[in-house]
């Protein structure tokens, strides 16, 4: 069969509209690639974002909590300071003067006695070093420019300054650090009045023995 001008033509003329619909075709899937590809780092940027939210949310409430479990400790050790201050003077105007009923000479209610008062003394002095602030002294000015929590940290802040880097600063950092350290001191403070109220009632037992045995 001879091919006409006409069938070549109308030939020709499919094959361009097949070739441009074929590129169409490809800058649309191209284009929803691109589109999906914006959206699906659009979506991951926005869980991020919540999730440092989230974070931060939670590290202000275990921030509360530890000041709440921080107070009881300081609570307790203020209890036990009065009990223990009293016990030691009860026992101290006791074994002195004239009138006294403990024998301070070298006999086993004298030494019962001396025991007695030390662990008292040394239930109050634990007692006292829970309660004693903690400040960080001298560390403060060496890690302030990092950490925005902590008024011994705020307390060396320019006002401008501090208001610039709350404008732009994460604060899951500084809290981060802070919520360590104060997990630490609370703690320490609660281990000293586990064995200021041990040792209490041992110096307690040998001032009574003591008075038994006098």
């Amino acid at each position: 069969m001879t091919e006409t001008p006409e069938s070549s033509a109308g030939t020709a003329g499919t094959a361009g509209r097949a070739a441009r619909t074929s590129r169409a075709g490809s800058a649309d899937s191209a284009d929803r690639t691109d589109r999906a590809d914006r959206t699906d780092r659009t979506d991951r940027a926005d869980r991020a974002d919540r999730a440092v939210e989230t974070a931060t949310e939670t590290a202000w409430r275990i921030h509360a909590s530890l000041s709440d479990w921080t107070g009881k400790v300081d609570n307790k050790a203020v209890f036990a300071l009065s009990i223990e201050s009293a016990m030691l003077a009860g026992t101290a105007v006791l074994s002195t003067g004239p009138n006294a009923f403990l024998d301070l000479a070298g006999t086993p209610a004298a030494w019962l006695t001396r025991i007695g008062v030390i662990l008292l003394a040394l239930s109050v002095l634990l007692a006292v070093a829970v309660v004693i602030p903690r400040t960080r002294g001298a560390l403060l000015r060496v890690d302030w420019p990092e950490n925005f929590t902590y008024f011994g940290h705020l307390r060396l802040w320019e006002p401008d300054a501090l208001a610039e880097h709350l404008r732009t600063a994460d604060p899951l950092g500084s809290l981060s650090r802070q919520l360590v350290i104060m997990s630490k001191v609370a703690w320490r403070k609660a281990l000293l009045v586990k064995l200021s109220l041990i040792i209490a009632p041992a110096g307690a037992v040998c001032t009574v023995a003591a008075g038994l045995l006098g």
